[in-house]
């Protein structure tokens, strides 16, 4: 608040350079000092109940620039409507499957993995943070999606991505080793959709991208719904 812009995102990549640097510094010789002690180290689950406070932090600035999108409307139309519910469902089917997916699991021993867990959370956020603006050019905007339909679609496809890659360091896994795969199969290939969606969306109206992308999504969640991902959804016989 006291500094001019360039110097704030200055500060701002000094302290990730910090927070990140040290970590990866340490990595090896704290790696040969649990050896020594003949311990492992084991991540604490509250780590991951922190990460997901934060990431209901970053998801309502996606519903805020929903919101937004629809006040600076020029007027309020069927189509503004119309993006305003696909967009706050679209924010909504992400949550969904980033807690169902990720919620109430501990991290695998290794600070190999804690450091992971840290490292993938940080392109995971700025993807939520930079949907905000996105979504907030496709309701508001002309009719077009352009490249705010990229940003939005784009974003979509590394949460999506991201998920997979969290998951696979995480412990107690309720899935079998089948049932995951085929999750994160479901997962990549939904992440592949959004991509096709970025490319689209510089021919077609943005509301029709935005439907695209909830179609994905939707589909994404009745993919794994069905190999027991979300119990409270629908629960898989054995």
């Amino acid at each position: 608040a006291f500094l001019p812009r360039h110097a704030a995102i200055i500060l701002w990549a000094i302290g990730l350079l910090l927070n990140f640097g040290v970590e990866l510094l340490i990595r090896r010789r704290f790696q040969e000092l649990m050896r020594e002690m003949n311990t492992e180290f084991k991540p604490s689950p509250a780590i991951v109940e922190r990460f997901g406070l934060f990431t209901i932090i970053v998801l309502g600035e996606s519903v805020v620039g929903v919101m937004n999108g629809l006040g600076a409307a020029d007027h309020w139309s069927v189509r503004s409507w119309s993006s305003f519910v696909v967009c706050m469902a679209i924010a909504f089917l992400l949550w969904w499957t980033y807690f169902e997916m990720l919620g109430e699991r501990g991290v695998k021993s290794g600070f190999r993995n804690y450091t992971l867990l840290n490292l993938l959370h940080l392109p995971l956020f700025a993807a939520f943070a930079v949907m905000a603006p996105g979504m907030h050019l496709l309701i508001a905007g002309q009719a077009g999606a352009g490249w705010a339909g990229w940003v939005v679609a784009g974003c979509v496809a590394v949460v999506l991505c991201l998920n997979v890659f969290i998951t696979g360091i995480l412990d107690d896994d309720p899935l079998s080793v089948g049932r995951r795969n085929n999750v994160d199969r479901y997962s990549l290939i939904a992440a592949a959709l959004a991509v096709v969606c970025a490319v689209l969306s510089m021919a077609l109206p943005a509301i029709a991208v935005l439907f695209l992308l909830f179609a994905v999504l939707i589909g994404l969640v009745v993919f794994c719904a069905r190999q027991g991902a979300f119990p409270q959804l629908y629960d898989p016989p054995v």
